[in-house]
């Protein structure tokens, strides 16, 4: 473990300082570091991120060259590079370096003791100290270890390529020999770089971060165990998905391995503006490259409204941004509406170890959150107009609901007292009113243009938004 007088330790700062400003290189990150002292709040540079994000604004700013949408059918690019390249520019040229009001910046001791309170501030929270894994190669980069101990040359990786079109799925599927081949034998500076988000947990011995081991953070381990096994304390079992969205909670249970994951992507892969699905908060640990990370700092109700109604939408001088390094972690609210943005060439590749979180103690919060989402189903990184998304949101108010409904007093006490335990089943009530219809969800069909909406965390927007746009403004394109 690194001590204070290492040569490479990062600095150090109180807690709850915000970031602090140091000179030097972006660290390349090829090989695995050990865990970083704990004991301090990681120190995010703001020169080096501000060099970080003009690299990124560079590059972006040569992709696009002189090409414009206006010059395309309805308004669209060929490829959801230069659709992502376009949105991403302007983006980064509004954002600015964060301050202790738009984020919180604190040592691991302290978020373990104050999540819940910290949380409240509906903040991202950046700390260090929570790389659980041991890579046992200290000379090969983790996603070597990853790839070459993990990956299966013929199983199936879901990626994100945006060499594909704006109206196809960019999701494909790539065998695990030709995505070793390009993380591990291909170029730095790939024209549509690769960007992999469904990736369970492969490692043995990861664990989730240990700010999220507390009475607080356990909700999401309570709906699982009530979805799987009921209200027995047996061993959890699983079901395979069901298509039939009649018996959304009979017999098959929709449940996937959200608790713990894994990010991995080319240098220069971008992901536009989104906000995380189900009410979910999330956590995403860096251990290997350098990582973008961008939101909207604490928007008002109007300007928060306007993003939800158009998420192309970059006005406004409320975009923040922060460059992450190896060993460093974020935690967000759910409704934190983010983007990453990645660099080519060396250090580049990232891989990132995440999950999501659910607190008691944000349970109104969480149900405000669903209900914007199924509002407007295309801000969030999944579809929930789909049927089996759509189920996953009534699936975890009954499940709350219920629980409620039974009034164990440690749940009363994590909830916040009776007044507020009643306060939320009203609220609950009214929701499965809304979204229930003799028992059963109301959910939208799973139409052929729900299908073609992206999945992953790049959501543009979809065919027919931009086709309306298209015949609109009659080749005008000003988002």
């Amino acid at each position: 473990m690194r001590t204070r007088s290492s040569p490479d330790r990062m600095e150090v700062g109180s807690a709850g300082d915000g970031p602090h400003s140091g000179n030097g290189q972006l660290s390349q990150c090829s090989k695995p570091l050990e865990a970083a002292v704990e004991e301090f709040p990681p120190s995010i540079s703001e020169a080096e991120s501000a060099a970080f994000k003009q690299a990124v604004i560079d590059q972006l700013a040569e992709v696009i060259g002189h090409k414009r949408p206006e010059n395309y059918e309805n308004g669209l690019f060929p490829t959801r590079t230069l659709d992502y390249a376009y949105h991403m520019l302007k983006l980064l040229q509004r954002a600015s370096f964060f301050n202790s009001k738009d984020a919180v910046v604190v040592s691991m001791p302290d978020m373990r003791r104050q999540l819940a309170s910290l949380a409240e501030k509906k903040v991202p929270i950046f700390t260090q100290g929570e790389r659980s894994f041991h890579w046992e190669d200290k000379g090969m980069r983790p996603i070597e270890q990853v790839l070459g101990r993990w990956l299966q040359d013929k199983q199936k990786v879901q990626i994100n390529d945006p060499k594909r079109g704006p109206t196809e799925d960019s999701a494909v599927f790539r065998m695990g020999y030709n995505v070793k081949k390009r993380f591990l034998e291909g170029g730095l500076w790939p024209d549509h770089p690769w960007n992999s988000l469904d990736i369970a947990m492969p490692l043995l011995g990861t664990r989730i971060p240990s700010f999220l081991q507390a009475r607080d953070a356990e909700l999401l381990r309570f709906i699982r165990g009530r979805v799987m096994s009921g209200r027995g304390v047996g061993r959890e079992f699983g079901t395979v998905e069901s298509e039939d969205a009649a018996k959304p909670l009979q017999g098959a249970r929709y449940w996937n391995d959200i608790e713990h994951w894994m990010l991995l992507a080319e240098g220069g892969a971008q992901t536009l503006p989104h906000m995380d699905a189900h009410g979910l908060a999330t956590y995403l640990t860096i251990e290997e490259g350098d990582y973008g990370f961008g939101w909207l700092a604490n928007p008002t109700e109007k300007e928060r409204a306007a993003w939800l109604r158009d998420r192309t939408l970059v006005d406004g001088d409320k975009w923040r941004y922060a460059v992450l390094k190896a060993g460093q972690t974020v935690f967000f609210p759910a409704g934190t509406i983010h983007f990453v943005f990645r660099k080519k060439g060396p250090g580049g590749q990232s891989l990132v170890f995440g999950g999501h979180a659910l607190l008691w103690s944000q349970l109104q919060h969480m149900l405000g959150i669903i209900e914007e989402q199924i509002r407007y189903p295309d801000i969030t990184n999944e579809d929930v107009s789909t049927e089996i998304e759509g189920i996953k949101n009534v699936q975890y108010i009954q499940v709350l609901n219920q629980a409620l409904k039974e009034g164990d007093p440690g749940i009363v006490e994590l909830v916040g007292g009776e007044e507020e335990v009643e306060r939320l089943r009203e609220h609950y009530e009214n929701f499965l009113r809304k979204h229930l219809k003799r028992g059963k969800p109301v959910v939208r069909a799973a139409t052929e243009e729900n299908k073609k909406r992206f999945r992953g965390e790049d959501l543009p927007p979809s065919e027919s938004t931009a086709a309306k746009r298209g015949r609109k403004n009659k080749g005008k394109y000003d988002w």
